[in-house]
């Protein structure tokens, strides 16, 4: 039966009620026809497909269309020859518009435009691109003016079809002129690329012109001669909650064939639709006192407040109120129903359901159904003591808002055994910001008692994995400088690093590549002078490949020698090979493919060649298929968009990369809401389907509502209509809607205190307005109703106030409680206790526990306990370091992990130290200096051009000083060969090689200051050349040789007991980390010994070594060394009295026995 009915509702679970019926009472006339049932979201359809299933006990054939798609169905029944698609669609409509700018900027009247389409000067227009081509600008101007386009085609067709008859709309300024223009303009170039026989028709194929054909055609046809080819024999509305007035004109036009059933949600059974929020009131008060009578007119102070008894009261204005949130959150609904019911002949059927008085939340709920207004129109009412249906977090930050909801979550659990996880829905204005959060807090939870099930909707294809992110960055590293950390973090993705079969070791590995052949940026040298440099082949991706490949090719060699002006790098090795082919064939793919994407191309070609990208870059898994799908669609609508809007225009990189970013990051998959977990989504129109709890997240000021900034060009904008779109609004009216579908608990959270000073924060309007509403309307038998309702939290969850018995915050999380508990054992007790005569005693102090509680056993590898010289000598430079990283393999300093992409413009640091130490071993050779800088250079070591040469003359004469007091030493004698050591000591097996041995003694020498882990090598190397017995003739004295002077150490006659102490110290230090700090112990062990100081004033200087200057940069104190603050960061005093022993025992010896030469 044709006609127009309106079923309205309170509940959701009505609405479904009312749609059930109306199926099961008026069947199809066949079981093969599908019911039509309209709504606005996949969730929506799901929720109602299973009501529907669990009320018939099975459920299928429905079609569940979105209004433009019904609607364009319904058109094509009744319009004939229309096109198969809407070819003002605002996705085509951007290309076609895209292409009229460049040309219709030129003509007068558009100079806005112009002005902004005109390139500012400095600014990139694709790199010298002599090709014209679509640029950025020009997209998202396109972009707008489609958006635009169609709002007016929805909101003000009247103006369209104006312009089509050439008419300009009035007083509307100098935009309308030229979107008038435009717009003719794209409507004679759709007819022109339509057939002939259909030219007509395109001319006018749009929602406005469209929708004056399909009304005069149903207006010439007859109820008894519906349209031919009609599919449908009933439309069913679901749940929307408004529609624009041209799908309402068209549902409506069509129930004169057709039946058409609307179900929708209504928060009040009266009439509400005319009443003022408070702010309403004020505002009309204050315009109605600034007309008033002088005699008449009220106070400032008076007018800013609605008062009855005033001159202009609510009465006296004919205002209606009601309840204020209704009034304030609802006017989106409002004029929707306004809009609907001054349709003639609707037959409307109202199923409301009172909520009861069981809760707060459901006495508010009953409250907007009856429009009442507590406080003002009746008593306020006492809640329950324990009523907790209404809740507001005020947290520090979204990753507290999470946790406190889960720990919300598992009380509601624990009270109530029958609440599902599929019961909760959690919303936000943004989920892309709390899913991280999210992940961290309901993904980590090992404990299958407290774990949750969960999923989370509406996630971007861009934010869902590494994929999407790494074809992103592939197309911005197209004209990029190629930094290496750019190419790198491309290598790392997992789908590429599966494509080329590179591992986590792999990857490692090219990593030190890189760092060790100085790649810094650059493709080349070509690619380099393309960035305005000059054109320098080092430190860019082919001078380091180069190396690499050559090192490959060639044997190693000792002396490092240039072949073809090439440097080899000769540390590759064994399997390391196969890794370094791989690397080589992703580099060149990457570079090859980067390099032909530079130049524009129409969209179809863009398609074919990220297709071919995506092909020969990246391997998905299982995981990443839906990333790789959203990709391919998006391509696909490329060549899509190229045909439907006959767009062949040449598109530059920046551009269509652009596009692709905004179309990825707005592809959402279909996927996540109602899997039968907890439910994370936006919080857009439609998602308040009814659930047990409902939970909002991000509820803080200038989150939520959301506000769209209109164009400035918007001409809807400058005079807006009642029914216009607003974001604003709409947003409000979801927060409304929120509150009807929680049906036993409302949580709502939001970033309420700073988490740098603990300021306040203010939540968002809406939340004021709900706390307002509360505290006018309710009371709490126990005080202040707020207070019960909102709770404060603190800054972290680990906070002690969460675990107390009888306090108002609590938590479930095992792990806090139990590190506040290992605390509170272990923490120092600072009160004094007193004895029976109340006198007190001395203050008790337990010290805090060591890194290592008890020492780790260590077995030796073999039956001897053999230590390398090496490893003796790594030992004393950091104790703690060597343990950690040979007991507990943990690595804190990892230098590979932090690349650098800055190219040398000076020598320091490192890099200058080990050229001159090269440059010393050369000199001593009898070498030319000279003949090392190009193999200086090759390494990407030396600044480039000038700088460069005059930076290594500089190193050739600092060298060149130190050589001359090496060979003071050294007499013009040869150098010994190393000496082999392998001995037997105290048990140890001592093994090693020692090197820098002359006739007249060891020589160590450094082109800096001596260092105290200089003092520990040599002291180690001068012990075991003591030890040694005296037939190996070798010498028995060492030469320490610095920038700051030069030291000599004499025979040790006590050798073998000095080094059998320091070998039992690597003993224990195997099991747990020794106090030794080389800096900090040399610095307390010289003043006591060299300058004669009294211990307590030495240990008081080490300590300022221990802490450093935090006032001074660069002078950091050696306990900021990240492995002696693990060890020792928690220790009270790191420098007692085994720090003492063991400094003096290793660095005593040292300090007696040189003496400076």
């Amino acid at each position: 039966m044709a006609g127009f009915r309106v079923f309205v509702s309170n509940r959701l679970e009505a609405l479904a009620d009312c749609l059930a019926e109306l199926i099961e009472s008026k069947p199809l006339s066949s079981p093969l026809v599908r019911e039509q049932i309209v709504v606005q979201s996949k969730g929506m359809e799901r929720w109602l497909s299973i009501r529907l299933a669990q009320r018939f006990g099975i459920w299928g054939n429905c079609c569940y269309p979105f209004p433009n798609k019904i609607i364009y169905d319904l058109i094509r029944l009744v319009v004939p020859n229309m096109p198969d698609q809407d070819l003002f669609e605002p996705r085509i409509l951007t290309w076609r518009l895209a292409k009229h700018l460049s040309a219709c900027r030129l003509r007068p009247g558009f100079e806005s435009l112009r002005n902004y389409l005109t390139p500012e000067e400095g600014e990139d227009s694709g790199r010298g691109q002599k090709e014209a081509c679509l640029t950025l600008r020009q997209l998202q101007l396109a972009r707008r003016l489609a958006d635009t386009f169609d709002r007016y085609l929805m909101f003000r067709p009247q103006w369209v079809l104006a312009w089509e008859r050439g008419e300009e709309i009035k007083d509307r300024g100098k935009d309308a002129h030229w979107q008038a223009e435009l717009w003719r303009e794209l409507v004679k170039e759709i007819a022109a690329s339509q057939p002939a026989t259909e030219a007509d028709q395109a001319w006018a194929a749009h929602k406005a012109a469209i929708l004056q054909k399909f009304l005069d055609r149903i207006s010439e046809l007859s109820p008894d001669e519906p349209p031919s080819g009609q599919a449908f024999e009933r439309i069913c509305i679901f749940g929307i909650p408004s529609l624009p007035p041209l799908h309402l004109k068209v549902f409506y036009a069509i129930s004169k064939f057709l039946d058409v059933n609307l179900f929708l949600i209504n928060p009040c059974q009266e009439y509400w639709f005319d009443i003022a929020s408070d702010k309403d009131l004020v505002r009309v008060h204050k315009k109605f006192a600034s007309h008033a009578h002088p005699l008449t007119q009220t106070s400032p102070e008076k007018a800013t407040e609605p008062t009855p008894a005033g001159m202009s009261s609510e009465e006296e204005l004919h205002f209606e109120t009601g309840h204020p949130l209704l009034a304030s959150l609802g006017k989106h609904a409002a004029h929707f129903f306004d809009t609907l019911f001054d349709l003639p002949l609707i037959e409307e059927e109202s199923r409301f359901e009172d909520p009861g008085e069981g809760s707060l939340l459901c006495c508010l709920q009953s409250d907007i159904l009856f429009l009442q207004d507590r406080g003002r129109q009746k008593e306020k009412k006492i809640i329950a003591a324990d009523d907790d249906s209404i809740q507001i977090h005020v947290c520090h930050s979204p990753m507290r808002e999470v946790e406190v909801l889960y720990d919300c979550l598992l009380d509601l659990f624990n009270r109530k055994p029958d609440l599902e996880p599929r019961d909760i829905i959690v919303m936000t204005p943004e989920i892309e910001t709390y899913a991280p959060y999210i992940e961290a807090v309901f993904a980590t939870c090992q404990d299958p008692s407290r774990k949750i099930p969960y999923s989370i909707a509406d996630r971007s294809a861009r934010r869902e994995g590494q994929l999407v992110e790494a074809f992103l960055n592939i197309l911005d590293l197209c004209r990029s400088r190629f930094g290496q950390s750019q190419v790198l973090d491309i290598l790392e993705t997992p789908c590429i690093q599966r494509r080329f079969d590179l591992d986590g070791e792999g990857i490692m590995c090219v990593r030190r590549w890189v760092d060790e052949t100085r790649i810094r940026w650059g493709v080349d040298a070509e690619s380099r002078k393309r960035w305005g440099v000059p054109d320098f082949q080092e430190n860019t991706w082919r001078a380091g490949l180069d190396r690499l490949l050559l090192g490959y090719a060639l044997p190693a060699t000792e002396d490092k020698r240039i072949f073809a002006e090439i440097l080899p790098y000769d540390s590759i090795e064994g399997e390391e090979a196969a890794i370094l082919g791989r690397f080589l064939e992703f580099i060149d793919q990457l570079f090859n493919q980067t390099k032909e994407l530079e130049q524009p191309r129409s969209l179809a070609e863009w398609a074919v060649s990220l297709k071919q990208l995506m092909d020969r870059l990246f391997q998905p898994d299982e995981t990443e298929e839906i990333q790789q799908e959203a990709i391919q669609e998006v391509l696909q609508e490329l060549r899509e968009i190229q045909q439907k809007a006959n767009f062949e225009d040449k598109v530059s990189l920046e551009t269509i990369k652009a596009y692709l970013a905004d179309r990825l990051e707005n592809k959402k998959p279909a996927y996540g809401f109602l899997s039968g977990g907890v439910t994370f989504c936006t919080l857009l129109p439609m998602r308040s389907i009814p659930h047990r709890v409902v939970a909002l997240l991000g509820m803080g000021d200038g989150l939520f509502p959301r506000t769209a900034r209109p164009a400035g060009f918007d001409l809807m904008a400058k005079e807006p209509r009642k029914g216009d779109p607003s974001k604003r609004d709409e947003d409000l009216y979801l927060f409304l809607e929120a509150i009807l579908c929680a049906r036993e608990h409302l949580l709502i959270s939001y970033v309420g205190q700073s988490i740098r000073d603990n300021s306040q924060i203010p939540p968002s309007v809406v939340v004021s307005e709900l706390i307002e509403a509360i505290e006018r309307g309710f009371e709490h038998p126990q005080g202040n109703i707020l207070d019960r309702i909102i709770t404060i939290h603190r800054l972290q969850a680990f906070s002690p106030a969460y675990f107390q018995p009888d306090g108002p915050l609590f938590s479930f999380c095992q792990e806090n409680l139990n590190a506040l508990l290992t605390r509170s054992r272990n923490s120092s007790q600072h009160t004094l206790s007193q004895d029976q005569d109340n006198k007190p005693k001395e203050e008790t102090k337990t010290k805090r526990p060591p890194f290592i509680l008890l020492p780790l056993p260590y077995t030796w590898g073999g039956e001897r306990k053999t230590v390398s010289l090496s490893q003796l000598i790594q030992f004393l430079a950091n104790p703690a370091k060597f343990f950690l990283i040979s007991r507990l393999g943990i690595r804190l300093d990892d230098s590979l992990l932090a690349l650098n992409e800055r190219e040398p413009f000076e020598i320091c640091g490192l890099d200058r130290y080990q050229i001159e130490q090269e440059l010393v071993q050369r000199k001593l050779r009898e070498e030319d200096l000279e003949d090392h800088q190009a193999t200086v250079r090759s390494r990407g070591m030396l600044p480039h051009g000038t700088m460069g040469k005059i930076a290594y003359q500089d190193l050739c004469t600092t060298a060149a000083r130190l050589a001359v007091i090496v060979l003071r030493y050294t007499q013009g004698a040869k150098e010994m060969p190393p000496l082999d050591v392998d001995t037997e000591l105290a048990g140890f097996h001592l093994t090693g090689k020692i090197c820098g041995l002359w006739p007249k003694g060891l020589i160590r020498y450094r082109c800096a200051t001596i260092k105290p882990q200089d003092w520990l090598r040599v002291w180690i190397e001068h012990l075991v050349l003591n030890f040694l017995p005296e037939g190996t003739h070798h010498p028995r004295e060492s030469l320490l040789i610095g920038s700051d002077g030069q030291w000599y150490l004499p025979p040790i006659p006590d050798s073998e007991k000095i080094l059998e102490r320091i070998l039992n110290y690597y003993q224990q230090g195997m099991s747990f980390p020794l106090p030794f700090f080389p800096a900090t112990s040399f610095e307390y062990t010289e003043r006591i010994i060299t300058k004669g100081q009294a211990e307590a004033e030495a240990r008081q200087m080490a300590r300022k070594m221990w802490e450093g200057n935090n006032f001074r940069s660069g002078e950091k104190g050696e306990r900021e060394n990240p492995y002696l603050r693990l060890c020792f960061g928690q220790t009270d005093d790191p420098l007692n009295q085994d720090f003492a022993t063991l400094s003096q025992d290793i660095y005593g010896p040292i300090l007696r026995y040189r003496r400076q030469d």
